[in-house]
């Protein structure tokens, strides 16, 4: 099973049973990667997947400048995000099912993995 642009295809949502299945990957950042731990911290889906490629705890709108008079250069940020939960770890968001997914083939081996997992329960 191939999706049509793998590379692209960051986040699918799987509606089943109406229950959300999030399938996240490596290269998930920023505040997508916000929008997964908040998913998983409220029990609104189930995470399938590897983990996300940045921090879901971060700090946003980093302004960088340098002293006038020393040419130091400084980053400023305008505000800190955290988790839901209140975990601040540097880490990405865990997946609740890990399944790897191998970015330079055209297979979609975390649907085929979840549809694998499906079909033995």
């Amino acid at each position: 099973m191939t999706s049509p642009n793998p590379v692209l295809t960051t986040i699918i949502f799987v509606f089943a049973l109406q229950a959300i299945v999030l399938s996240v990957l490596l290269k998930i950042i920023s505040q997508s990667a916000m929008t997964v731990a908040q998913i998983q911290d409220y029990g609104f889906g189930t995470i399938v997947g590897e983990e996300t490629g940045d921090y879901p705890s971060l700090y946003a709108s980093v302004f960088n400048y340098q002293l006038p008079n020393t040419g130091v250069s400084v980053q400023v940020a305008k505000g800190r995000m955290v988790r839901v939960s209140g975990s601040t770890a540097e880490q990405g968001v865990i997946p609740d099912i890990f399944i790897r997914d191998h970015l330079l083939d055209e297979q979609d081996e975390i649907l085929e993995g979840l549809l694998k997992q499906m079909e033995t329960q």
